[in-house]
């Protein structure tokens, strides 16, 4: 696996074409670190993603939002 040992961190993680990335990344080997704005969307894609393998940390947060960050 490319990814094994690695970290990333995905930011909008719990759909559309961050979750993609994450999936990707997970099959991979790669442990992830989610970052968006739903708490719930973002359970959702953890437990997925977890199903694969691989280690989902998930933060609430706005990137777009500078005192989020």
């Amino acid at each position: 696996m490319i990814l094994d040992k690695k970290i990333a961190v995905i930011t909008g993680g719990s759909r559309g074409i961050g979750y993609a990335i994450a999936e990707i990344f997970a099959k991979e080997g790669c442990d992830l670190f989610l970052i968006a704005r739903n708490f719930e969307e973002l359970q959702v894609a953890q437990s997925k993603l977890t199903a694969l393998g691989v280690r989902a940390e998930i933060l609430v947060t706005d990137v777009s939002n500078e005192a989020d960050i």
